[in-house]
């Protein structure tokens, strides 16, 4: 039972900080504003930084809760419309429905890590498994993670649409560049620097975590036989 506990605590650990990370550069407005401004994509769709900026931190806001519509008007080639379409609209129901669930998973894990910790932690020996668990973890994280880093370096088009069967069981994710103004705002470069910020954090976040675990370990010279 013990086992499986410190494999779990080790496994949410690593999803809580996935999701985090997420959370921290695909929620944040200012990622996108930033990439807008170094492609200079307002002048590219031929619409104002306001309204460019206003797309996204709607779109953001409707994946957090913070808003029911992605209804937003711009004014692009001198006419004024409404951003999203129908299509659009509707992928978005699929995207925010996606991410809510994932979310839900996050919160989930804290409760487990939380409960585990509670069970296991009260000795010092079931500390010392849980941190061992957490360095296992990332260690097969870190595998999977290189994998998915040499398959974007190759072909990031290929990851991306393979993401997309996985997770949607419909087309409306196939947008139309100059029709859809959801895809003229989310260009691949984007998603694929999005890609690189998430798992740069990750990476990041799990070097320190493990440090500190490596150095706990070692500085109680424990083993698990």
């Amino acid at each position: 039972m013990k086992k499986v506990c410190s494999v779990l605590f080790g496994l949410c650990v690593i999803w809580i900080l996935l999701v985090a990370s997420i959370r921290l550069w695909a929620l944040n407005s200012n990622f996108y504003i930033r990439q807008y401004d170094q492609m200079n994509l307002a002048q590219q769709l031929n619409v104002s930084n306001q309204d460019l900026n206003r797309s996204i931190e709607t779109l953001l806001d409707y994946l957090d809760n913070r808003t029911d519509s992605i209804s937003v008007t711009i004014t692009q080639n001198d006419v004024k419309k409404e951003a999203f379409n129908q299509r659009e609209i509707n992928h978005m129901i699929d995207v925010k429905a996606l991410y809510q669930r994932v979310n839900r998973a996050m919160w989930i894990s804290v409760v487990l890590v939380g409960i585990i910790f509670i069970y296991m932690g009260r000795e010092k020996q079931g500390r010392l498994t849980l941190t061992r668990s957490i360095v296992e973890a990332s260690f097969a994280f870190v595998i999977f993670v290189a994998f998915i880093g040499v398959w974007i370096a190759i072909d990031f088009t290929d990851f991306w649409i393979r993401f997309h069967h996985v997770f949607f069981d419909n087309d409306l994710w196939l947008l139309t560049p100059g029709v859809d103004f959801m895809i003229d705002i989310l260009p691949e470069t984007i998603f694929n620097r999005l890609v690189i910020s998430i798992t740069s954090s990750v990476v990041v976040a799990l070097v320190l975590l493990n440090a500190i675990c490596i150095y706990i370990l070692r500085k109680n010279r424990y083993c698990e036989g």
